[in-house]
């Protein structure tokens, strides 16, 4: 991770981790425009009622390249006392390096500090080296079902992690 330095938002943010994460899903499972319409709508909603003192934009950067990133959604009454951890993202030259795991860090640590009892998020399968970070982190599959809400027909996996 020589060279990666850490921030959070960004102005135009937004369309880098939102077009990394369409084109990463593009080659990784096919998906197209309403996956990422529907990042990008989601994000923008979330931008809108984003606390810092709450919720958590981490950014990895390269220079001026956006090298990674992720959400921590510490504020939709409808998670209880989970937090969604949304939009992980590592550039694929970034990739194998420890930057996801040092990203989720900063996530983690983010909301055992604001208090909550854990962390959740959804994902989709085939994404193996995800997989094995969310695990060697502690996350457990709480469910595993059928969907399309990504664009396309795929098995749809929720993960949590109970502090």
């Amino acid at each position: 991770m020589n060279g990666i330095t850490f921030a959070g938002y960004r102005p135009g943010v937004l369309g880098g981790l939102a077009g990394g994460l369409a084109g990463s899903f593009a080659r990784s499972h096919g998906f197209g425009v309403a996956f990422e319409a529907k990042v990008a709508r989601e994000m923008a909603v979330f931008l809108d009622r984003f606390q810092g003192d709450r919720d958590l934009f981490a950014t990895a950067w390269r220079g001026e390249a956006l090298a990674g990133g992720l959400v921590l959604d510490a504020g939709d009454p409808a998670d209880g006392d989970l937090a969604h951890l949304r939009w992980v993202f590592v550039a694929g030259a970034e990739r194998g390096q420890g930057l996801g795991g040092a990203l989720l860090g900063r996530a983690l640590d983010r909301a055992r500090a604001i208090g909550k009892a854990g962390v959740y998020l959804t994902t989709v399968a085939g994404l193996d080296a995800a997989a094995a970070l969310y695990e060697t982190a502690g996350f457990v599959v709480t469910d595993r079902r059928p969907g399309e809400t990504w664009g396309r027909a795929v098995e749809e996996i929720r993960q949590e992690l109970r502090f």
